[in-house]
This record gives C-alpha cells, structure tokens and sequence, in this order.
C-alpha cells in the first residue's frame, strides 16, 4: 500500500506596497507640489517654476543597517539633467508639460520594447 502525501498549503505573500512619491515635499527649503503624474513622470511646482522628474525606484534592502522598503525616488541635484528639469519664466509651465509628455513617450517605448522583446 502506498501512502499518499498531501502538499501543505503555501502562503502566498503579496509584494508590500510600494511608497509612493509625496504630493507636496519641501526641497532647498520651497515647498513643493505634485501638480501631475504618471507611473513614470511626475510634475511639481517650485519657486514660481515647474519640475519634471522620471520617477526612479528603490527596490528595498538594507540600507545603513536599516530595513528599508520599496519606494519611488525624487532625483538628487546631481542627477538634474537626466532625471529631472527645472523651468522657470513666462513659458515654464508650458516647456514643462513638453518635457512630461517626451518622457512619458520615452518611458512608454521602452516598456513596449520589453514587452515585445519577452514575447519574441
């Protein structure tokens, strides 16, 4: 006779939420807010002008010897010009919007060539 075996039932573990960019944050002491965004692009005003970020992620981890979860990540100073666009003057919010929309268009090729890639 053989012995049947029943599988334990596994838990299944949803990934924890990830931490979403603030919608107001203070910056070099001006107070932000989140004027649009997308899963890929955010707008915030600052200082009479606008900036345009690509949302980058921090997957979570060790950090300093601290758990730290995932979250969405606001570019650093040094990262303006690649990460992040600052426009001030009578067409900062219009020069603004151009760039959301650029990167937004960007952001979506990429996600469409992986999609394509992975399906290949």
């Amino acid at each position: 006779m053989n012995p049947t075996t029943t599988a334990e039932p596994q838990a299944i573990v949803a990934p924890a939420p990830m931490r979403p960019l603030p919608l107001t944050l203070k910056n070099h002491g001006h107070l932000m807010r989140q004027v649009k965004r997308t899963a890929s692009v955010a707008m915030y005003t600052k200082g009479g002008g606008f900036e345009v970020i690509r949302i980058r992620i921090y997957p979570g981890g060790i950090m300093f010897g601290q758990q730290v979860e995932a979250h969405e990540v606001y570019p650093g100073d040094e990262m303006f010009g690649s990460f992040g666009w600052y426009y001030i003057g009578p067409k900062a919010r219009e020069l603004a919007n151009a760039k959301f929309d650029a990167c937004e268009e960007a952001a979506n090729a990429v996600h469409a060539n992986r999609a394509a890639s992975v399906a290949a």
